[in-house]
């Protein structure tokens, strides 16, 4: 990486792109600016393009290597743009993406890089890219491919599902929750043995008892689904998930969890990781996703797990709070207090008009039900909670205590931020 941050990390890893999308996706929240959303989906798309099993699962990577140089699928020369899009389009293109003769990478050649934003570009600007740009991408095919790590590695498929998720609804991509549904599908299907989660999955075999990572973020992949749509199924399979890494991993004496399962070779010493690296801890994930579950579905012992999880980072929430991520989010949670939200009644315009409202904004400290009939019993904070006056009905409530229902996208609107 450069010091300007002009040249990409050529290595595409899994991991990367299922953090930065749901970024992109609360900066589009937040902002309104459709430049946000642009790059979530293409964050998504590329990994539904080139790190999708056929059968629903996330290969790991693609390799940064290809004829044995760094990045040479992806760089250009000028005379490799204008062999691609004749002398005029290739010179016009090699003067907005940044193309010289003498390169911004090695051997003269260049990263493609639009200094100006999207948005900043003119019209005129921004339509010739939208020609060119699938020119260049086919005429990057014909080139030597870099490798394909395709092995399918549980956590960072947990961490995946949620991108999808999350950017289901926001984004008003159905196509994205199947993806995240279908990979859920494999990991619960095919990455589990006798009932035992697995780390990883490569030519059709399972490997390797799964680690706190892959349990906690799977988890929290399950609730986003749930979240995204409202089947009760995916909330189901995140509590016995739950539920079955409590009586792997956690450790009564000190109220963490740890690394390795109990059923595990056992080591000199069963460590916990409290700090997180390039993804963070399944400890922080573990806090934020048991105070969701709890929340969600009234269950104190799932709450009390989160607590002791915050009481156990406390040391370094106080002296090095950027070493966490997830932790300082559930700590403002259990703080502050959040809400829970619902819509209830049957799909048709109504509901769906509540659903997108509740869906598009930033309220990052509540859990979402979208209940088409009767509310499950796994949603206890929701009885007596129903459909009022045959129409679809908005609740917005705060430790169970609700606001009256609404049934309008104005009245839900003004309601989530009362």
């Amino acid at each position: 990486m450069d010091r300007e941050w002009r040249i990409p990390h050529f290595e595409k890893m899994l991991y990367d792109n299922a953090q930065l999308a749901p970024v992109y996706v609360d900066a589009w929240r937040v902002t309104g600016q459709e430049g946000y959303a642009r790059v979530a989906r293409r964050c998504l798309d590329f990994v539904l393009r080139e790190l999708t099993h056929p059968d629903g699962g996330f290969y790991s990577a693609l390799d940064a290597d290809s004829e044995g140089e760094e990045g040479l699928f992806y760089v250009w020369t000028p005379e490799g743009l204008r062999s691609a899009l004749g002398t005029e389009d290739g010179d016009r293109a090699a003067a907005l993406l940044e193309v010289t003769d003498t390169g911004n990478f090695e051997q003269g050649r260049s990263a493609l890089r639009l200094p100006v934003p999207w948005d900043a570009l003119s019209v005129v600007d921004r339509l010739f890219l939208d020609r060119i740009l699938p020119v260049l991408a086919e005429t990057r095919e014909h080139r030597v491919r870099p490798g394909l790590d395709d092995k399918i590695i549980t956590a960072w498929n947990g961490m995946t599902i949620s991108a999808f998720a999350r950017a289901a609804g926001s984004l008003k991509e159905p196509r994205y929750r199947d993806a995240g549904e279908r990979a859920a599908a494999f990991l619960l299907d095919r990455v589990t043995v006798d009932g035992r989660l697995q780390r990883t999955w490569k030519d059709g075999k399972a490997h390797v008892p799964g680690v706190l990572d892959d349990h906690a973020w799977l988890v929290q992949g399950l609730l986003d689904l749930f979240e995204s749509g409202g089947d009760t199924g995916w909330l189901e399979r995140a509590l016995a998930l739950a539920d079955r890494t409590m009586e792997l991993f956690w450790d009564e004496e000190s109220g963490g969890f740890f690394h390795t399962g109990n059923d595990a070779e056992q080591l000199v010493v069963r460590t916990q990781s409290l700090i997180s690296g390039a993804v963070p801890s399944g400890n922080g994930i573990a806090a934020l996703a048991w105070h969701r579950l709890g929340l969600l579905t009234d269950r104190e012992d799932l709450l009390g797990v989160s607590e002791r999880l915050l009481c156990a980072a406390r040391p370094i929430l106080d002296r090095a709070p950027r070493a966490l991520g997830p932790e300082l989010l559930a700590g403002e949670w259990r703080s502050r207090g959040g809400q829970e939200v619902a819509v209830v009644g049957p799909d048709g315009a109504e509901a769906e008009a509540l659903w997108a409202v509740v869906q598009r904004g930033y309220h990052p400290l509540r859990v979402l039900a979208r209940v088409r009939a009767e509310a499950s019993d796994l949603l206890p904070w929701m009885s007596g909670r129903d459909a009022r006056q045959g129409r679809a009905t908005g609740w917005v409530c705060r430790n169970s205590t609700c606001l009256p229902p609404v049934h309008t996208p104005e009245a839900l609107g003004a309601a989530l931020t009362e």
